[in-house]
């Protein structure tokens, strides 16, 4: 009867059947053993089993991962200029063409009109005449709001035959004539030419005279040749450019420089006024969508200035391309 009895009565789980019957059991006995395995005893992986009462065991092991990070743009130097799309450039005047000159001669004087041929936009030009002859310091400037403007010369007295009645003074000479074409503050590019006052024949013009600008003292602000460029290397990466690096020489009479760099077609570029003698120019090479449509041919265009007076401007050419680039100068001279 005991026996029968021992049948009918349920068997009792021992620990082991037990543990397996619970939810998440064979995840916590793989915790367990990798706990072991890694080092921590088996008391210590018996105290996490304890604490992780539902047996979701998270296990890490090594070192934390140390935060990437973040890379940072690459710092822009001082008296850089960005090169952009679409700027906004100052209206600048059209360099003027040759005209003519007349005389109206007294018997002590002769009045010249000295005229030429208009670019716009001009609001006004400002005209300077100055003697070569060191014996005879005739400088002098007007502003005219036309292309035309009265200076007035002295003239020996002549006899009947139109000679001079003594020996030929100094103001028989030749004049430098320099027209400065501005619009408003923004001044374009100076047309120069060579004047030669006679007793005998007043009328002498030597249009586009190409030593007049090269002259010693021509330009009311100094020289500021030579006008160099730097190229270094192109950067390339997430936050790659290129970059051209302006120098040239102080001018003597200037407070400030007015530098412009336009892309052939004028849709890039950028335009600054500073004190100090360099600028560096920088294109972006990361641009979303690429940087293709930067690369072109500029010209670079650098002129002293104090105040609304404007000094003579020198130019170079730079020339950007995909995997390199140049620059060169344009005979570093005036340039139409």
């Amino acid at each position: 009867m005991k026996e029968n009895e021992q049948v009918g009565k349920p068997r009792r789980k021992n620990v082991l059947q037990r543990f397996r019957e619970l939810p998440g059991s064979r995840i916590a006995a793989a915790a367990f053993a990798v706990t072991v395995v890694l080092g921590l005893g088996a008391p210590a992986a018996w105290a996490l089993w304890n604490q992780q009462g539902t047996a979701a065991i998270t296990v890490t092991a090594g070192k934390p991962v140390p935060a990437v990070p973040t890379p940072q743009p690459t710092p822009t130097p001082p008296g850089t200029v960005v090169n952009q799309a679409d700027p906004v450039f100052a209206a600048r005047p059209g360099k003027p063409s040759p005209g003519t000159c007349t005389a109206a001669t007294g018997n002590q004087r002769t009045d010249t009109t000295f005229t030429w041929v208009a670019a716009g936009p001009v609001t006004h030009y400002v005209i300077s005449v100055t003697s070569t002859n060191s014996a005879y310091p005739y400088a002098q400037t007007q502003t005219v709001p036309a292309a035309s403007a009265t200076f007035r010369f002295d003239r020996a007295a002549v006899d009947q035959y139109g000679k001079p009645v003594s020996n030929p003074t100094p103001y028989y000479t030749d004049y430098r004539v320099r027209v400065m074409p501005m619009n408003g503050s923004v001044a374009g590019d100076p047309l120069y030419w060579t004047y030669k006052y006679e007793h005998y024949n007043v009328t002498n013009c030597y249009w586009a005279d190409p030593h007049a600008a090269a002259a010693p003292n021509a330009a009311p602000l100094g020289k500021i040749n030579p006008l160099t460029c730097t190229l270094p290397e192109l950067v390339r990466g997430r936050n790659g450019y290129a970059e051209l690096v302006l120098n040239w020489a102080a001018s003597s009479g200037a407070a400030s420089y007015d530098v412009t760099i336009r892309s052939v077609n004028g849709r890039y570029g950028a335009q600054t006024n500073q004190a100090t003698t360099q600028t560096r120019f920088r294109t972006s090479l990361s641009q979303p969508g690429g940087s293709t449509q930067h690369f072109s041919q500029y010209s670079v265009r650098v002129q002293p200035m104090n105040g609304t007076t404007a000094g003579d401007p020198v130019y170079l050419t730079y020339q950007l391309g995909a995997n390199s680039h140049e620059c060169w100068a344009t005979g570093n001279e005036l340039r139409g």
